[in-house]
């Protein structure tokens, strides 16, 4: 009887290459192909409906950094993303160490803290209209009845209001997500630890801080990130609540885009506005991992 050769780890290595090659052939059909095809757009003069188009090289790049209104709208869109993914880690933070306390219903209490992740954002965009709409909306009917305000506030029809306003509405759509990653961290958190610390003494406010809180690091940071790239990509909350807002002072560069790609009908000069935006999402990401990391590392020392 025959006994059958064991197979050569170079053999198995090869077979998991294998099997490997129609996800690669899949990434390169729906993603890199795409990508490169846009970005050869970008560098032309195409226009939709006309196949007569010329070369430009970057001209449509230097009129992205060279035109004010786009770059405003790269702008706003950072900053409204920065803001935004901030307050949802902070107020995630709070949630989970409410929630972490002996409340009633607790169980029921983390079904409905994830309703907003269930409804599309066009939808939250018309929730929240319906608060600050200028002439029905109810936080002027609630203030004008209590007598804090005399005259309806234009809520979306000042900047300072009106980022306020949209800012909120991302952050109820967007906060779910913080507390899906939160809440499996705590379900593998060592809880003797926690104990441990507030029998030796430690406030829980101490015990929160240096023991919790550093162990729930790398699920906030993944959830920071994650959020980031999502507000940084939010278009129909944006678009619900102000239409980009009086003088397009609301507009992120993903409603710039649309803008000038669908409505003026200048598609090489919306995928150079989307090009564009990479850099700087690039910049974000890793400063702000960095700062994740230095922390992470102070923490452990």
């Amino acid at each position: 009887m025959q006994l059958r050769r064991r197979p050569s780890p170079s053999g198995i290595l090869k077979s998991t290459y294998y099997l490997l090659v129609p996800f690669v052939l899949l990434f390169l059909v729906t993603l890199v192909v795409p990508t490169v095809h846009m970005f050869i757009i970008s560098l032309t003069s195409r226009t939709t409906g006309s196949n007569q188009s010329s070369f430009q090289f970057i001209k449509n790049y230097v009129a992205v950094f060279s035109t004010r209104d786009i770059l405003r709208a790269l702008v706003t869109g950072v900053l409204l993303a920065l803001c935004t993914t901030t307050a949802k880690s902070i107020l995630t933070i709070t949630i989970t160490v409410l929630i972490g306390a002996e409340v009633a219903g607790k169980k029921y209490w983390h079904y409905l803290l994830l309703l907003p992740l269930s409804a599309p954002p066009s939808v939250v965009g018309l929730l929240w209209l319906g608060i600050f709409d200028d002439l029905t909306g109810v936080a002027n009917a609630l203030l004008l009845e209590s007598g804090v305000i005399q005259q309806p506030v234009g809520w979306l029809s000042h900047a300072s209001t009106g980022f306020c306003a949209i800012g909120s509405a991302m952050v109820w759509r967007g906060y779910p997500l913080f507390l899906v990653l939160i809440f499996f961290s705590l379900r593998r958190f060592p809880a003797q630890l926690y104990e441990a610390a507030c029998l030796d003494g430690a406030s829980p406010i101490m015990a929160w801080r240096h023991i919790l809180l550093p162990y729930l690091l790398p699920a906030i940071s993944v959830a920071w990130l994650l959020s980031f790239l999502l507000d940084l990509a939010e278009f129909d909350i944006i678009y619900i609540l102000g239409c980009g807002g009086p003088g397009g002072i609301f507009m992120n560069a993903l409603m710039k885009a649309y803008e000038i790609g669908i409505v003026s009908n200048r598609m090489p000069l919306a995928l150079a506005i989307g090009f564009t935006v990479v850099p700087f999402a690039l910049f974000v990401i890793f400063m702000v991992a960095g700062i994740f990391s230095r922390w992470s590392s102070q923490w452990e020392r």
